[in-house]
């Protein structure tokens, strides 16, 4: 008996340290409320070794830890917010570098092809002129 006891000891002291007791959503402290009270009452229950009505008690807590799990599921899958602000920081600035980065082939390409479509005019040297010289020859 002593075993179980030292085991569901445990077990509530690996649950409470897990738990924020400095939750600010109003959702996540109702949830983080309703479940700490079906615990604490499920750890009563054993220690009066009423263990029937601790039985009882762990179906409440199996309910109530659901919301929660899924409560919190769902904040963890979105990130906190330092990491929220880092990726769409980091998504402003990779569309900053394609956009540049399109902008400048499109500057070259554009720039290439039209120095291609205008020829250049070519001014006539002084030595390519024909001298009185060369048509005496």
């Amino acid at each position: 008996m002593e075993e179980i006891y030292a085991r569901v000891n445990e077990s509530y002291n690996d649950i409470i340290f897990r738990i924020n007791d400095n939750e600010r959503n109003a959702t996540g402290k109702k949830l983080n409320d309703e479940f700490l009270s079906s615990l604490y009452k499920t750890r009563e229950h054993y220690h009066k070794n009423e263990l029937a009505e601790a039985r009882k008690v762990c179906e409440q807590l199996r309910e109530v830890s659901k919301p929660l799990l899924k409560y919190e599921w769902k904040r963890v899958k979105s990130g906190e917010l330092n990491y929220r602000i880092a990726k769409y920081f980091a998504i402003i600035v990779l569309a900053c570098g394609l956009l540049a980065a399109f902008s400048n082939a499109y500057v070259i390409w554009h720039g290439a092809n039209t120095s291609l479509q205008t020829p250049i005019e070519e001014k006539p040297n002084k030595s390519m002129q024909p001298t009185a010289n060369a048509s005496a020859d």
